[in-house]
């Protein structure tokens, strides 16, 4: 989103006293004349005219936290400005990603209280059963599993290979869990957690 020249116009003018207020010996030095004060007019109206106002006053305003003592250099608060438009976009990505997570339809609801007690009941009685049976079982969920790992080799949801494991990219299940520690990675899901 880029500004209108009038706001922008309006944005570069209010930075300009900013910094001739705070830094005013500098200030002089450095913009001497009304033509050094319109060059960096015309500078800064070239450079800020992609950016939204927010990650301009944003990346501004950081700059001079940073670095108090001194009166930034155009190139320092253009840096600090792009950091912050990269953040900008970063969270226009995660709430983009996050409505289409929204978007996804629920899960169907397969189990009703009395389909869950009479599951745990026949869970009870085959646990009972005889070695032969449990080998069985075990043998036909590992077939499952193995099966369930190629059909989501083949629809591209295998992402990551980790030393003892596999891991499903954007299963869409709540509660899963993502690969970077700021939350606005990849979502692994835990029940996709496939041992080779």
């Amino acid at each position: 989103m880029s500004n209108t020249s009038e706001d922008l116009s309006a944005l570069v003018i209010s930075i300009m006293r900013v910094l001739s207020v705070d830094y005013p010996q500098q200030w002089k030095k450095d913009y001497p004349s009304q033509d050094d004060k319109k060059q960096l007019k015309r500078r800064l109206l070239q450079l800020l005219a992609s950016f939204p106002q927010e990650c301009i006053v944003n990346g501004y305003e950081n700059c001079i936290a940073k670095h108090p003592d001194y009166m930034p250099t155009i190139p320092s608060i253009m840096a600090y400005i792009a950091d912050e438009h990269a953040k900008h976009r970063q969270k226009l990505k995660n709430q983009e990603e996050v409505k289409q997570l929204e978007n996804r339809p629920a899960p169907k609801k397969t189990m009703t209280s009395n389909d869950l007690l009479r599951f745990m009941s026949e869970a009870l009685q085959v646990s009972s059963g005889n070695e032969t049976d449990r080998l069985k079982r075990l043998k036909e969920a590992s077939e499952n599993n193995k099966e369930l790992v190629r059909e989501h080799t083949k629809k591209g949801l295998i992402r990551t290979s980790i030393m003892t494991g596999v891991l499903c990219a954007k299963c869409g299940r709540p509660g899963v869990l993502s690969n970077g520690i700021t939350g606005n990675g990849n979502f692994y899901c835990s029940v996709h957690f496939i041992n080779n």
